[in-house]
């Protein structure tokens, strides 16, 4: 075995029961399906690991009678192992694909808030259509008119900081639909006291470590068999460079080195993506939580609702396996 990024490569022998020249055994895979035969009897007349990457069919090369032993063969064969580890409908490129939105609670260094919460919701691509139509469709049921928008009565932004008795109905109806629906999940890691960072003991700043904690958010929400598509609310213009280093990383821990796992990580704007507006209500449910805040009834009612139907404290670490509502408590080395 040789190290490489991208395909296997074996030197094969083979014995059979009766005498096959080397031409009969060229002649026998070429017509094979899924086999591709480049056998020239000439220099660099052979198939190399980094000429197979990204390619369906098994290479093989340097076919060679065996005087070694009796009715033996020799050939090099090679293959990219990330497209044979997979099943072909996959490896094809008709993977499910899985969206991925995540958002956060005061991420700031600076931002009179000790507890940070980063979360994010799943949803297969094929229902995200639907999911955000019944979204929508909540929101006009319960929600009055946009006074900007007055003739779409749902255009307008679900929002943590918008929760009040009031509105109280509105917003469990929402937790309610996000329990009941199976094709959402979300997780939520948990910064309970930025005060004790010490970014300066680990070579980094408070920006590398936001960057550090989305790769924790995510990475454990990642389907290897999936295309996996991660959508970030936008925060600034400044952070191109940031977001390319996390996709970098995410694709490393993936062995994903042509990029068909984690195949997009970009931005957009939460008002335009409604499960983007749900994350954060969850994510601010979990940080309100941890916050120990108990001045806003209405949102204490969702946050009861959650409590009663997870079965979470929602201010500790859930089960690993748990796969509905995940929570993560960081704890500051």
């Amino acid at each position: 075995r040789v190290p490489v990024f991208i395909s296997h490569s074996e030197s094969v022998n083979i014995e059979f029961e009766r005498p096959i020249s080397a031409d009969e055994a060229r002649e026998a895979l070429r017509a094979a399906p899924g086999i591709n035969v480049i056998d020239h009897l000439a220099e660099e007349g052979f198939v190399t690991p980094v000429e197979t990457a990204g390619d369906d069919p098994v290479f093989v090369s340097r076919i060679r009678e065996d005087i070694s032993v009796e009715n033996g063969l020799n050939m090099w064969v090679v293959a990219d192992n990330l497209r044979h580890s997979v099943p072909p409908m996959l490896a094809s490129g008709l993977r499910p694909i899985l969206n991925i939105y995540c958002d956060e609670s005061c991420h700031l260094e600076q931002d009179a808030c000790l507890v940070m919460v980063l979360g994010a919701i799943t949803c297969p691509a094929e229902r995200a259509g639907v999911i955000a139509a019944d979204l929508r469709a909540i929101k006009e049921r319960f929600a009055p008119r946009s006074r900007t928008r007055p003739d779409q009565p749902g255009a307008f932004e679900v929002k943590w900081t918008k929760v009040g008795p009031g509105r109280q109905a509105f917003y469990l109806a929402l937790v309610n639909y996000f329990l009941d629906q199976d094709d959402l999940a979300f997780r939520a890691v948990i910064i309970p006291d930025k005060s004790k960072l010490r970014h300066n003991a680990f070579g980094q700043n408070h920006d590398t470590f936001y960057y550090k904690m989305q790769f924790r958010l995510i990475e454990f929400l990642l389907r290897p068999r999936w295309e996996n598509r991660i959508y970030l609310d936008i925060k600034d213009t400044r952070s191109a460079a940031k977001m390319a280093k996390l996709h970098e990383v995410l694709c490393a821990s993936q062995y994903d080195h042509i990029r068909e796992t984690v195949t997009r990580v970009q931005t957009v704007r939460s008002h335009e993506v409604e499960q983007l507006q749900l994350a954060d209500l969850l994510i601010g449910a979990v940080a309100y939580a941890n916050r120990e805040l108990t001045g806003n009834a209405g949102k204490l009612t969702v946050i009861e609702r959650l409590r009663q139907r997870t079965g979470l404290s929602l201010t500790a670490s859930s089960l690993v396996r748990e796969t509905k509502f995940n929570l993560f408590r960081w704890q500051a080395q």
